[in-house]
């Protein structure tokens, strides 16, 4: 009797420990890296986080059965989290540049947001008529987003900022000629300080899709939220969040 039990307890233990170094979450929470200050995709309102992407990642969160604890900082400063493995994932407008990328860095899930870029000007700027007339000219943005990678590959010499209202005030008051963004978020720049003196001066021919950010050793829960958001596009979640945010959805190419 006394063999069986400890032949038992060691079996027991053996299993707990394997449990503990199985690398799968046991805490019950998903830390999600958002941008602080990113309108109308993340921001603070009545000490909440509140936008189009915070509500994805909550929905995603909650059919994996688990909490989210957002984690806000600056785009940049997300990716090294993601890396060093303080967050378990990045919604931040990312891009899936795999053409350009030379190593393969990151995973990216299905899309869940589809945008144009665009060149903001103030509107007394008249001689920007394609992307590669801000080479050498002072522009405005936000460090670690795809619109900085634009902005460099085209030459512009950007001030970096914060967040895009500060980018677009810039621009609004001249201190620099122009910023590069999308499409939804200058219109809800516009939409809040219509008297801002900015305006589109080109638009991209393109339109972008953006996918949650994942590191390569997240395969597991990379296909997960993939699959969640094909299923969240399907039941009409997807373009309820959108419609709630733009008026419009933008969860869908419409290439």
């Amino acid at each position: 009797m006394n063999t069986i039990k400890k032949i038992l307890t060691a079996f027991l233990v053996c299993a707990l420990l394997c449990g503990c170094h199985s690398g799968k979450k046991t805490s019950g929470i998903i830390r999600i890296g958002i941008e602080k200050d990113y309108r109308p995709f993340s921001y603070s309102d009545d000490n909440k986080y509140v936008g189009y992407d915070v509500d994805i990642a909550k929905e995603i969160a909650s059919r994996l059965g688990y909490k989210v604890e957002f984690v806000t900082k600056t785009a940049d400063q997300l990716l090294k989290d993601l890396d060093n493995k303080k967050i378990d994932m990045l919604a931040n407008q990312v891009e899936p540049d795999r053409e350009t990328d030379k190593e393969v860095r990151y995973l990216y899930s299905t899309m869940y947001k589809c945008d144009y870029g665009v060149i903001v000007t103030n509107k007394g700027e008249n001689n920007i008529k394609l992307f590669q007339d801000i080479r050498n000219r002072k522009t405005s943005g936000v460090k670690g987003t795809y619109w900085e990678y634009l902005d460099h590959f085209n030459g512009g010499l950007m001030t970096p900022v914060e967040n895009s209202e500060d980018a677009l005030n810039l621009v609004s008051n001249k201190k620099v000629v122009a910023s590069v963004t999308d499409l939804m978020t200058y219109n809800d720049y516009k939409r809040r300080h219509p008297q801002s003196d900015v305006k589109i001066a080109l638009m991209t021919s393109l339109i972008y899709d953006f996918s949650f950010l994942m590191r390569l050793d997240q395969t597991s829960l990379n296909n997960k939220v993939s699959r969640i958001i094909t299923k969240m596009d399907r039941d009409g979640t997807m373009s309820k969040i959108s419609k709630k945010y733009f008026e419009e959805d933008i969860s869908k190419n419409k290439r």
